[in-house]
């Protein structure tokens, strides 16, 4: 399985910024599960520069679909 840093998905939404959030109905949110707690970052947080204090590496549980145009990508610290 793939994993990803923080800093690995913050710089994927910054180069995929203008593909994705295109439609400004659409809502996109990263939930990261850290140590217990969860913390979720929107996706245009994330473009703007994000400092959650998240380190490791995350691996990526899926994605769940919250409504119309509302999407949550989950995941978990697992290093």
């Amino acid at each position: 399985m793939k994993t990803f840093t923080f800093n690995d998905i913050k710089e994927f939404c910054k180069a995929h910024y203008i593909e994705y959030l295109g439609e400004a109905e659409v809502t996109i949110a990263f939930s990261f599960l850290d140590r217990g707690i969860r913390r979720t970052i929107t996706f245009l947080d994330m473009v703007e520069g994000a400092e959650s204090g998240l380190s490791g590496t995350f691996e990526y549980l899926g994605c769940g679909d919250f409504g119309e145009n509302l999407y949550r990508f989950n995941f978990k610290r697992i290093a």
